[in-house]
């Protein structure tokens, strides 16, 4: 589960294991939620850091994850993600605002 301060919330992985898989191989999952091209991300995101693939296996294996393609990582970051509200919405209990927006 994601929940930022100012009351977003989504699921973003099955278990830890998941999330931190799709997490690593998509660091910009936050904009494919605004409608952003996972491509355009993807290169925006090669130019500012021209090392992430080499990076980013590096991670996946010396956390001995298993490697996914970007398109499958973002099928499977909607997918959990739809699966939030409403079992998955984390509430405030002593706060004004009660439950988080999904996103």
């Amino acid at each position: 589960m994601y929940a930022d301060s100012e009351g977003q919330a989504t699921l973003i992985g099955a278990d830890l294991i998941e999330a931190v898989t799709l997490i690593a191989v998509l660091p910009f999952w936050r904009d494919l939620a605004k409608g952003f091209a996972l491509s355009e991300l993807g290169s925006d995101l090669r130019a500012d850091h021209p090392d992430f693939d080499t990076e980013r296996d590096r991670l996946l294996h010396t956390l001995g994850l298993a490697p996914v393609s970007e398109e499958e990582a973002a099928a499977r970051l909607l997918a959990v993600a739809a699966r939030t509200a409403p079992d998955y919405v984390p509430r405030v209990p002593d706060d004004d605002y009660g439950r988080f927006q999904v996103q």
